[in-house]
């Protein structure tokens, strides 16, 4: 974290010089720049429990997803990010981002797995893959698009 703000604040400057002192200049960072971020610490260790509650709480939810803790300190620090550091908001609208996470991967998992099983990644359908990530838009889109063309 220390070590980009430097370089974009830099960045930013050498900008103004060539553009002139009132160009407004937004230099673009990934999440992994406020990964010490309190506020995003405490609103990941809320989120793991609430992961656990959604997956028994929310409908027709075929999958465990304790795979998404790996991920879930992304977002829970882009909930505190969005939240401009408010705990209560922040918990609230990571809350909304897993469900829907868990919402899209459980949409998906049968679709995943069926891919894997047809090109011989996996020898039985057994397993759910849930296929995924936190491109969840843009994969259910995709689902979609294939079940209405008959591809999956």
């Amino acid at each position: 974290m220390d070590g980009l703000v430097p370089l974009s604040n830099a960045a930013r400057s050498f900008m103004k010089k060539k553009l002139g002192e009132d160009a407004d200049i937004l230099i673009g960072m990934d999440v992994s720049i406020g990964l010490g971020d309190k506020c995003g610490m405490i609103v990941t260790m809320f989120l793991m429990p609430i992961t656990i509650l959604l997956a028994f709480i929310l409908p027709n939810i075929t999958f465990f997803p304790i795979g998404l803790f790996g991920g879930m300190i992304w977002s829970g620090h882009a909930a505190a990010f969005v939240s401009k550091g408010n705990l209560p908001k922040a918990i609230f609208a990571g809350t909304f981002l897993l469900a829907w996470t868990i919402l899209c991967l459980n949409f998906m998992a049968p679709i995943a797995t069926r891919l894997a099983y047809d090109v011989g990644v996996i020898d039985s359908m057994t397993p759910l893959i849930t296929g995924g990530g936190f491109q969840q838009t843009q994969v259910v889109l995709v689902g979609l698009i294939g079940k209405l063309f008959g591809g999956f």
